[in-house]
Order: structure tokens, then C-alpha cells, then sequence
């Protein structure tokens, strides 16, 4: 069998490359974003598979495990018959038996009653156009996209190129001429920290055993980008996987071949001096594009993380949809007119957008929620300087790093470098 290259047209015919069409949906495990929505199980689709079975069990009120393994096996048999068409259904709606396929079914089958349709063929035209006024209809759960309009913003949602080349018609990413100014922003603030001790030590420096900066650097970063004092980091001994920024820092010189390791050094590529060379016009604004071309588009926010694997899919999740949780933003900035934006408003679109991702229940350790905001507003947004949040909630820790995140506001950096044409 001969195996297609990920950069090659996709051999179903859409003429799109296979990386953006078929290779997606033959290495997607099944999706599963809340405990009460199992599907057809295969390996990756839940940690504890038992657990969850546990759970859905109790809240739809079985009264006996084997009653509900019976059904589960029913439903389990009747995913394995129908997988093309209904891979999206969950156990519970297959036990209510309806769908939000389903449901549209239902609604294009009702509106074809009302109708003298005398032949297939007027019913078949009749059908592709319902289905076509749908998909570019606005829709209130998605801020007024339409279904079409969804799938467009979420195109190609690893390519740069895509966006600052106006291929994209409803945004547009600008990444020259920046005037915001960058400089500020913590995480490029550590990067040239960083890169200045390679500098010092003939672009060499001492690494752990594990791969993490040694105890001298993190405590300098501390002292001069968090402002800690000397007592407060004698008294609490951290290492780089404890504070994100740092961590972050480091994956993308990692991402970028700008460093290669050994067990106990780090030592500057020719990729990094190249590129030093080439910034010295404008560093900081290197810098951040660099970050931001890092952590948008050349890397798996999975990978990045340092949440456990249970939350996985739903951060691949995040990842996918990014584009419109930006919109979001977009939308709550301009209702706004630029003042402070709550957490809560943005979460309660997202939710209502894809309903089964975001649970208050998810794990013991934190919501859902605090989960999406930890993803895409604490190390997305904040780390790349296009939000700030209201320090008014601060609390009292010199590190900051689990500062309160209830009122948001967007920068001229985020306004000037997503450009929307909606």
C-alpha cells in the first residue's frame, strides 16, 4: 500500500493537502470531551475507561451494573455497524435516541412535510439546499458565524502563512511593522535573559541532569523578571518545571534548533546565532514573533503542557479551535469598547459553542474551565502579551504565577495584530 506524504494532495479528491484533510480524521482517536459522553472505546479515548463507565452509570440512575452493561454492549455493537455515520453519538443519546444529527434530520424531514415535493429528484434539490441554507445561516452559539464560516477560521490552523497571506477571509494576522510595544511582556523578557547567559558563557550553559536550567539561572530569572526577593527564594527552592514561563522559554529555544543537549550542558546552533545576527535591527520584536509563531503554530500545545495526559484531547481541543476562541475575545473587546472583560462571560460562550467540552464537574483538581483559562488565556495569551488581566485580584505571592484571572482586557498589541474582516 503506498503511503501518502503529509504534504501531498489528499487522495479523496478535495484538493486539499492531506495534512488538512484525511490524515487528520484516519489518526483522530474518537472524540470524548466529558465523562458522560462515551464513545465507541479504543485506547486513547479515556484514561480509565471503568471510571467514567462508573460515573455515567450513576448519573443516568442504573440501577444495577449489569443493566448498564448490557446496554453499553448494545450501543458498543451498534457504533461498530455504523461507525462512518454516527462516530459524534454518545452513549447517552443513543439510550434517549436522538442526536444533534439527529435533531436536524428531524427538522429538514418536518419541513419536507409542509411541501408537494412529487419527485426524488425535487426532494434531493430540496434537501442540498436546507442543507446549504443552514451552513451559511448565522448561528447564536457561534457569535454569529455560520457552520461554513466555523469551518473557514479553523482551516489550516497550523500555518502561519495562511493568515498573514490574506488566504484566510475572515482574519488576517499581522506580523511586520509592529507598533505595540513588546518589550514588556515577561516571557521576552526571560528569553533575553537567557540568551544573554549563552552569551557570556561562549553560548554554553549548564543544564541539569533532567534537562532543566540550573538552580544559579532560575534563581537570577527570579530575582530579576519576577523582582523575588533573596529570603523569599532561599526560603522556596523551585526548578524550572515549576514556573511555566521559564519552562516555556526554554521549549522554544528547544522547538527552534537554537539549542543542543547533553546530559549537563546547553550550547547555542548555528540556527540561534543566525538569527541574532539577523535581529539586531529589533530584537524584542524578533523575539516575540518567534514566541508567537512558536506557541501558535509550530508546536502541539500537548507536548507543551505540564497538565497531566487525562487532560490531553481537551487541549488538542483548545488548540484546534484557538481561531474562534480569539474571536471571542475580538467580540467582548468590542462590545466592551476595551474595558476589563470577566472570565466567566468568555467561558459561558465557549460553552455554549461546544457544550460538551467544558465540564464543572471534570476532575477533583480544578474545573473544566480553570482548565481552558490556564490553556489559552494564562500561557497563550498573557505569555504573548495580548491580554492583561486586572491586578486589582491579585494575591499576595511574589511569583504571580496563580494570579486571579476573573476580569481580562485586551492589548493594542492583540487588537493591532489580529486584523478581523467579519
Amino acid at each position: 500500500m503506498v503511503k501518502t506524504g503529509r504534504n501531498e494532495e489528499c487522495p479523496c479528491g478535495s484538493g486539499k493537502k492531506y495534512k488538512h484533510c484525511c490524515l487528520n480524521i484516519e489518526n483522530r482517536p474518537m472524540p470524548d470531551f466529558e465523562n458522560n459522553r462515551l464513545t465507541s472505546p479504543t485506547p486513547n479515548v479515556l484514561t480509565n475507561l471503568e471510571d467514567a463507565k462508573v460515573l455515567l452509570m450513576q448519573e443516568m440512575n442504573y440501577k444495577s451494573k449489569e443493566e448498564f452493561d448490557a446496554d453499553f454492549k448494545r450501543y458498543e455493537d451498534f457504533m461498530g455497524a455504523n461507525l462512518n455515520e454516527n462516530e459524534s453519538l454518545s452513549f447517552k443519546e443513543f439510550m434517549d435516541g436522538k442526536s444533534p444529527t439527529q435533531e436536524f434530520t428531524n427538522a429538514m424531514q418536518d419541513a419536507i412535510k409542509n411541501l408537494n415535493l412529487q419527485t426524488e429528484e425535487e426532494m434531493k434539490d430540496f434537501s442540498n439546499l436546507y442543507v446549504k441554507n443552514y451552513n451559511d445561516s448565522p448561528q447564536e452559539d457561534f457569535l454569529g458565524l455560520s457552520p461554513n464560516e466555523m469551518r473557514t477560521l479553523m482551516e489550516y490552523t497550523d500555518e502561519l502563512d495562511y493568515y498573514i497571506e490574506n488566504k484566510n477571509p475572515l482574519l488576517n494576522i499581522k506580523t511586520k511593522d509592529i507598533k505595540a510595544n513588546v518589550s514588556n511582556i515577561r516571557l521576552i523578557k526571560i528569553l533575553k535573559l537567557v540568551i544573554n547567559e549563552y552569551i557570556k558563557d561562549d553560548g554554553r550553559i549548564k543544564i541539569t541532569q533532567t534537562g532543566n536550567f540550573s538552580l544559579k539561572l532560575m534563581n537570577k530569572i527570579r530575582k530579576e523578571i519576577f523582582n523575588e526577593s533573596d529570603d523569599h527564594i532561599k526560603e522556596i527552592r523551585l526548578i524550572e518545571s515549576d514556573i511555566w514561563p521559564i519552562s516555556m522559554v526554554h521549549w522554544i529555544l528547544k522547538c527552534n534548533d537554537f539549542v543542543n543537549e547533553s546530559t549537563s550542558a546547553s550550547n547555542f546552533r548555528i540556527a540561534c546565532l543566525h538569527f541574532l545576527e539577523n535581529s539586531k535591527k529589533d530584537l524584542d520584536h524578533a523575539l516575540w514573533l518567534l514566541s508567537f509563531k512558536t506557541l501558535m503554530f509550530d508546536t502541539s500545545w500537548v507536548s507543551m503542557s505540564i497538565f497531566s495526559e487525562e487532560f490531553d484531547e481537551k487541549i488538542a481541543f483548545f488548540q484546534h479551535v484557538k481561531m474562534f476562541c480569539f474571536y471571542i475575545l475580538h467580540e467582548l473587546d468590542s462590545k466592551n469598547k476595551g474595558a476589563w472583560i470577566k472570565t466567566s462571560e468568555l467561558l459561558k460562550i465557549f460553552k455554549k459553542a461546544y457544550p460538551t467540552i467544558l465540564k464543572d464537574d471534570d476532575t477533583k483538581f480544578f474545573t473544566s474551565g480553570d482548565l481552558f483559562l490556564a490553556i489559552f488565556i494564562h500561557q497563550l495569551c498573557d505569555s504573548l502579551g495580548l491580554i492583561e488581566h486586572n491586578k486589582a485580584n491579585d494575591t499576595d505571592d511574589e511569583l504571580n504565577l496563580d494570579d486571579n484571572y476573573e476580569e481580562i482586557r485586551c492589548t493594542d498589541l492583540f487588537r493591532e495584530v489580529f486584523n478581523w474582516k467579519i
